[in-house]
């Protein structure tokens, strides 16, 4: 009897336990294998930092765009292609700092397309500061640069602040192509000068490609013995043979400017003195 009292108890507290599950709870429970397919939960999206606003307190001169104004001081560019007009408004730009600007010398190339020599003053009241950029007589100046504060100090030859920088270099790049466009110009000035100098008087007579072709150019040929041959290249007859060539600046010969295809050809130019023909000067494209 007490053996079946105890079957029909433990029968009864299975069944409750099927309807009430039992959940064991262990407390940190290590390197557990069980893995939960839940998604965590989103963690806030941070606000992106908010950068603090530096405002470029630099402004452009009064009278120039070559002067840079940052805080109490003045930045100051002459560049290759800096032109009189340039230079005056940047000089008026520094009066107002109380300083002057002037010049011991400020050459241009011989057509005056850009500077070849800068040697630059400034002068404050109790100081003053020179600095020079030179090129030659056909090569650019790189240009020169300089600062002057409120304060009364000044830089000279120290590179300017953006975007100063980047225009003064690329004026310099512009100059060095003018310089090679204009090759056959300067070569010819180099030239005339020598001429000049040694022999102490000059004439020259100038014929470009498209004055010696169609009809024209039979009568150049006919009057001067320059033109074009009936094979495509210049032709200059025999009256020239023994005189003194250049070809492009460097010194030629007659059977080798007669040999100048015709299509590249860009101008010829004869040198006289003392009404005799002495050089021949031929430039290509």
């Amino acid at each position: 009897m007490k053996r079946s009292l105890q079957i029909l108890l433990l029968s009864l507290l299975c069944a409750a336990a099927l309807k009430q599950p039992v959940v064991a709870f262990t407390p940190n429970v290590l390197n557990s294998e069980i893995s939960l397919d839940i998604e965590p939960t989103p963690a806030p999206i941070a606000e992106p930092a908010v950068a603090e606003v530096v405002e470029d307190s630099s402004k452009r001169g009064k009278h120039s765009k070559w002067t840079l104004i940052k805080s109490d001081t003045l930045f100051w560019v002459i560049s290759s292609l800096a032109t009189l007009d340039d230079i005056n408004n940047i000089r008026n730009d520094i009066l107002g700092y109380e300083a002057e600007m002037n010049f011991n010398s400020l050459q241009y190339d011989p057509l005056n397309l850009f500077l070849t020599n800068i040697i630059v003053n400034i002068k404050l009241p109790t100081k003053g500061g020179q600095g020079k950029s030179e090129g030659s007589t056909y090569t650019p100046a790189k240009g020169f640069s300089g600062y002057i504060t409120k304060q009364g100090s000044l830089g000279m030859g120290q590179l300017p602040p953006e975007p100063l920088l980047t225009a003064m270099k690329q004026d310099y790049e512009t100059a060095l192509k003018l310089k090679e466009e204009h090759f056959p110009e300067y070569v010819e000035d180099s030239l005339n000068k020598n001429i000049f100098k040694n022999e102490g008087s000059l004439a020259t007579q100038t014929y470009l490609k498209q004055s010696m072709e169609g009809e024209n150019g039979q009568k150049v040929l006919s009057n001067t013995g320059i033109g074009k041959s009936s094979w495509g290249t210049l032709l200059i007859k025999e009256k020239y043979k023994d005189i003194q060539f250049y070809l492009n600046g460097n010194p030629s010969g007659f059977a080798e400017v007669n040999s100048v295809p015709f299509e590249k050809l860009h101008k010829v130019s004869i040198k006289s003195v003392r009404n005799s023909d002495k050089y021949v000067l031929v430039f290509t494209k």
